[in-house]
């Protein structure tokens, strides 16, 4: 009876064992084709802000992409003042000073981004309403976002120190 099990044991843990060097054997070609994914998704984006000259290489760089797989990606050019909301066909630049703020808007028309910007609002979709609260995809998608107002919000903090420091100088 003792060796039954003793081979029933050894059977699961070499299928176990198996199961493990395939999972880590394709690992390595999810990771290519999703890195081939993302890629593909962001280079057109990433040529539109090329476009504007190449000094917005190397800023502080967010980028969020969006449950129907779009990309929104953001630019702080922190020397300069300025910053760049770019996504698939469009984007805006604006300097700090002319910068409102950005809020994140979780609602049951789904999550959004509103950028408070001097002429309009954007409004960028990061997810519909129409997956549960707490499904996996609408906390990563909400993570994202939240670290992508973030990283605006910090032109605010910026703006604030260029006050202060024209204060004390002044």
């Amino acid at each position: 009876m003792g060796s039954i099990i003793g081979y029933i044991l050894l059977f699961l843990m070499l299928a176990f064992t198996l199961f493990n060097i395939y999972a880590t054997a394709t690992k390595k070609k999810r990771d290519q084709a999703n890195e081939y994914k993302y890629n593909a998704l962001f280079a057109p984006i990433d040529n539109e802000i090329l476009k504007l000259g190449k000094d917005w290489k190397g800023s502080p760089t967010m980028r969020l992409i969006t449950e129907k797989e779009e990309g929104i990606v953001s630019v702080r050019d922190d020397g300069r003042k300025r910053a760049v909301i770019a996504w698939d066909g469009d984007l805006r630049t604006f300097r700090f000073n002319e910068y409102g703020g950005a809020e994140l808007v979780d609602d049951e028309t789904g999550i959004k981004i509103l950028v408070h910007l001097p002429s309009e609002t954007l409004t960028l979709q990061a997810a519909s309403g129409k997956f549960k609260k707490k499904s996996f995809i609408v906390k990563s998608i909400n993570e994202m976002a939240k670290r992508f107002v973030e990283f605006l919000n910090k032109i605010l903090e910026q703006n604030k120190e260029c006050e202060t420091q024209s204060n004390i100088d002044a």
